[in-house]
């Protein structure tokens, strides 16, 4: 594996790492983010950004207060005036 840059870190008593900053920019890690490590067969490490399930995006859209009938008529009636 080719190397593009290097950072080193310490292990705390509790077996923690801090990522430098670089490497949480780099992967747009943010407080309570999932990182994967993932092990390669040459003992290699790859630390990932997890991304995000279905689970974690709960609660992100806002509850429609009509019938699906209602909002597809609604959805019907935008896209006809947006390609008129």
């Amino acid at each position: 594996m080719k190397v593009k840059d290097s950072f080193s870190s310490t292990l705390s008593s509790k077996g923690q790492v801090t990522l430098p900053v670089k490497i949480r920019k780099l992967l747009d890690l943010r407080e309570k983010d999932s990182v994967e490590f993932a092990l390669t067969y040459d003992n290699e490490v790859v630390i990932r950004s997890k991304g995000y399930s279905l689970k974690d995006s709960f609660g992100a859209v806002k509850k429609i207060d009509k019938t699906f009938e209602e909002q597809r008529k609604i959805s019907k009636k935008d896209r006809l005036e947006k390609y008129k």
